[in-house]
């Protein structure tokens, strides 16, 4: 799997364009969020929208990248508008070494360098999400960094004396740094903060003031008793007495514990002891040295082979998980074609299986049979190994949970005891059946060596006496000779057939080869030609492509900051044009006031006594005036209001008294006149 993966990675070059190109605009807008969540919060609170954001161009977002590298490692607070821009992409390089950022594909084929030098987004905003999401592990491995980078020494230097002794002292004085993060690591994972321990001393040193304030108090108040020092005396005693029989409380307990450990002891070797009688009442001294082989063997198994082989295997596992760490991480193409290349060497793997077992089904390997055995057995072996592992865990559990309790007792010995000997009866019987089948197994095993002995013997006497009669080997010389006479006429004639082939296609394929050269070869002089005059000028292209190349970045990155202090100076220029205005306004106000108060001087100095008011006076008079038009028309609003709503009504029978005239009117006019005597009449 690891090979896979390096594999994918080094060839990841088509799906990685690909997954590149599919930058879609919801995780760019995503990204951007984040990116502003981020700077929004302490420590930066920026207060940036997306609209502001976007508008940021190179200049900018490089001075953002900076300020933002600069709160992970301090060193790198600066202005970018006095620094060189080829030393800043350097220096920012450096910083992304140390914290292990490995750049992503860049879209249009450019490099993560060059991006960074125009202060391109793709390359940015990637850099910048990385580094807001890891902010304090970043400072914690650039502070680190700053000391625990070690300096390379030359071999030849390294051969004098001091030298050597210098750089054992500075890897030790590391190695000190290492302890003492790693001690304040925990202390700061434990809670306990310097302001705590702060407080709490604190407070311990205003309860030993109060302390002593109330034994001066208690001091003097004992002092007034008479004999008082004799009082002090029995408690100075009493408090010794206390001390002393605290001791000798703790100290009982102590060997309470003791005793309790002993008797536990106690309990489990006796019940070793019984064990060992018991066995010893099955199998005597031999049975007891043979388990005690048995255990011995079954022990070093474990040590020599079963151990080794888990540590072994475990640090496999654990180099994989490294390399898998250390791997960037993988996209779901890659994963898809991790998953089709596993099935294609598994598919490969089981048909190389397959041809073996075929190969050995067909040959004759003697030894196969003892091969399946032995992995038989050595599969039995550590299926055994893992169980017993498996029933001693199982057992330490079982004896740290259960409490200590007595033995058994000698009615429950003698039933174990009866016990021990059926299934010590019962595995004598399996034993000697065993034994029987694997006597059986080896007279079989010998007869079968015997047979194939004997088949050899014959053979061998076969070849003898063709061998005598001069004709050794005769009958299968015969067979193959004729095998071989057959094989090779049948492969004359495809001989013969595909040679006259070859010769009718060597002779067509002569004519066109001739025919091709007499009409390509004044096409390939011209070609030598061209491609003397195309290298000549993809050598000049490469040249001056990169000298366009390195101009462009001077002239790029020289622009920008040019538009720096445009932009800055415009601004500059727009707020010293502001304020002028604004100091034209204001003077103009000024200039108007102080002609108005010459001319009321001028008025105040020219005029009689009655004649001399002050502009103040006039104002006052004036508001007075409107005061009463404003007081005449508020009256007349409120008799407005109140004859309204009558008004209302009189206009409203006014307009109905006129339709109903207009109405009688166009009544009487289609009638003829009224005859005389009568008057005419308005009826309502």
């Amino acid at each position: 799997l690891i090979k896979f993966m390096a594999t994918a990675n080094r060839g990841r070059g088509a799906a990685d364009e690909d997954a590149d190109d599919v930058y879609t605009q919801g995780s760019e807008l995503a990204m951007t969020k984040s990116i502003l969540d981020f700077l929004n919060k302490p420590p930066f609170s920026k207060n940036l929208s997306l609209v502001n954001f976007d508008a940021y161009d190179g200049p900018a977002l490089l001075q953002l990248l900076n300020d933002v590298l600069s709160e992970i490692s301090p060193d790198h607070k600066m202005n970018l508008r006095e620094e060189d821009p080829e030393q800043t992409i350097v220096r920012i390089l450096g910083l992304l070494r140390v914290l292990k950022y490995k750049p992503t594909n860049q879209p249009g084929g450019g490099s993560f360098r060059q991006n960074l030098v125009q202060g391109s987004k793709e390359a940015i905003y990637p850099l910048l999400h990385w580094a807001l999401k890891r902010l304090p592990e970043l400072t914690k491995r650039a502070y680190l960094a700053r000391y625990l980078q070690k300096i390379e020494v030359p071999p030849e230097i390294m051969q004098d004396d001091e030298v050597q002794t210098a750089f054992t002292t500075y890897n030790n004085v590391l190695e000190n740094f290492k302890e003492l993060h790693k001690q304040v690591d925990s202390l700061r994972a434990s809670g306990v903060t310097a302001a705590d321990v702060k407080k709490d001393i604190a407070s311990m040193e205003e309860e030993r003031e109060q302390l002593k304030k109330r034994l001066e108090r208690l001091r003097k108040k004992v002092e007034s008793i008479p004999g008082h020092e004799k009082m002090l005396a029995a408690a100075h005693g009493l408090r010794v007495e206390m001390e002393r029989e605290e001791a000798i409380a703790t100290s009982r307990m102590e060997q309470k514990n003791q005793m309790m450990l002993a008797e536990q002891r106690l309990q489990k070797l006796g019940q070793e002891l019984r064990e060992a009688r018991a066995s010893s009442f099955t199998g005597g001294v031999d049975g007891l040295i043979a388990r005690i082989e048995e255990d011995v063997k079954m022990n070093t198994y474990l040590t020599t082979e079963k151990l080794p082989q888990a540590i072994r295997e475990k640090e496999k596992h654990l180099g994989e998980l490294q390399k898998v760490a250390d791997e960037p991480a993988l996209q779901p193409q890659d994963i898809n074609l991790l998953h089709r290349r596993i099935q294609d060497v598994t598919a490969e793997c089981n048909s190389l299986r397959e041809k073996q077992m075929t190969r050995q089904d067909g040959g004759d390997d003697k030894l196969a049979l003892f091969r399946q055995q032995a992995g038989l057995i050595a599969r039995k072996k550590e299926s055994t190994s893992e169980r017993l592992q498996e029933i001693i865990s199982e057992l330490e559990q079982l004896q740290a949970q259960q409490p200590a309790r007595k033995g058994p007792s000698t009615d429950d010995l003698q039933k174990l005891v009866t016990k021990l000997r059926i299934k010590s009866n019962d595995y004598k019987t399996k034993k000697l059946e065993i034994s029987e089948l694997q006597a059986e197994h080896l007279v079989l095993a010998r007869t079968e060596e015997i047979l194939r002995a004997r088949d050899a013997a014959v053979r061998s006497r076969i070849s003898d006496m063709e061998s005598k009669h001069g004709v050794a080997g005769f009958q299968d010389a015969q067979e193959n000779l004729e095998k071989v006479s057959s094989l090779k006429s049948t492969m004359d004639e495809r001989k013969g057939k595909t040679l006259e082939d070859i010769s009718q296609m060597v002779a067509t394929l002569t004519k066109k080869i001739d025919s091709k050269k007499s009409e390509l070869s004044p096409i390939i002089r011209e070609l030598r030609a061209v491609r003397t005059q195309a290298q000549e000028l993809e050598t000049e292209y490469e040249e001056k492509k990169s000298l366009y190349d390195s101009t462009a970045a001077g002239l790029d990155s020289a622009r920008a900051r040019l538009d720096q202090d445009v932009r800055v100076l415009t601004e500059e220029v727009g707020g010293e044009e502001t304020r002028w205005h604004a100091l034209q306004i204001q003077q103009r106000l000024l200039q108007t006031q102080a002609e108005r108060a010459q001319r009321e001087m001028q008025a105040y100095v020219g005029a009689t006594a009655a004649q001399r008011r002050s502009h103040r006076e006039a104002l006052n008079k004036k508001v007075q005036e409107q005061e009463a038009v404003g007081k005449t028309l508020r009256d007349r609003q409120k008799a407005i209001k109140d004859t309204h709503q009558p008004g209302l009504r009189q206009l409203d029978i006014w307009r109905n008294l006129d339709r109903l005239l207009a109405c009688k009117l166009r009544t009487t006019q289609g009638v003829a006149p009224a005859p005389a005597g009568e008057a005419d009449r308005l009826v309502l």
